[in-house]
């Protein structure tokens, strides 16, 4: 399984108990709909790794995990940091997009290509997107006021900036 085919659930923040449970924050709305969890990828080493599930229990944002295999704090304690995955195959169709989604799509300034965007920093309380202007790095708000429209179709995302907004980034 590679990277470019699974999507980061959340990641390994601590260990839980003695026998090696970990806790894993959900990056999610939903985090009960990931309760009955079979397996998991890690990335190890910038591989994907299978892990299998024995147990798994909800409790907030975060899920308490069992893992096969794992059965003390020392084993628990190197998975503490790790990005976890699940195949795309397992996302429910939405009408709107995931983040992910949109790695790839032209950013749209007044009818002009001005980037791709590069990366997704899924932030709870300020989004942003980044993308590649004349070898600049652009970071814009995933707000209403800077995002006029998605089109998945034609793989576009249409942005309004502020006056001198890319002159920060581009003229330092």
């Amino acid at each position: 399984m590679k990277v470019d085919n699974c999507y980061q659930l959340g990641e390994v923040t601590k260990t839980h108990g003695l026998k090696g449970e970990v806790i894993i924050h959900l990056d999610t709305d939903d985090p009960e709909k990931y309760n009955e969890l079979e397996s998991m990828f890690l990335l190890m080493a910038g591989k994907l790794v299978p892990f299998f599930i024995e147990s798994s229990h909800v409790q907030g944002t975060s899920t308490r995990v069992k893992i096969e295999d794992i059965e003390d704090v020392e084993s628990a304690n190197r998975l503490i940091g790790l990005p976890v995955y699940l195949p795309l195959t397992l996302l429910e169709e939405i009408d709107g997009y995931y983040y992910h989604e949109l790695i790839g799509f032209d950013v749209m300034l007044d009818g002009k290509a001005i980037g791709k965007v590069t990366e997704i920093y899924d932030q709870e309380i300020n989004p942003l997107f980044a993308f590649d202007c004349d070898g600049q790095e652009v970071l814009v708000p995933f707000q209403d006021q800077f995002v006029q429209a998605v089109n998945k179709e034609s793989r576009q995302i249409l942005i309004n900036l502020p006056d001198g907004y890319l002159d920060i980034y581009l003229n330092p």
